[in-house]
């Protein structure tokens, strides 16, 4: 099976593009937040990135 990586990204990103357009930064990340859950990521600021990973270093 052959996984076309740059084929994919380029559609999952097209479709985020088109779900999005319009939205404010908070509703971009709302949308990320219910919509991509492994790519928490990319919407944190460090300041949550710092505070999860101390809880979790606990």
């Amino acid at each position: 099976m052959k996984i076309e990586a740059v084929k994919l990204m380029r559609d999952l990103r097209s479709q985020i593009s088109s779900d999005t357009e319009g939205m404010q930064w908070d509703e971009k990340r709302k949308y990320l937040d219910e919509n991509l859950k492994s790519f928490r990521f990319l919407t944190e600021n460090r300041t949550e990135k710092k505070a999860r990973h101390v809880v979790q270093a606990r």
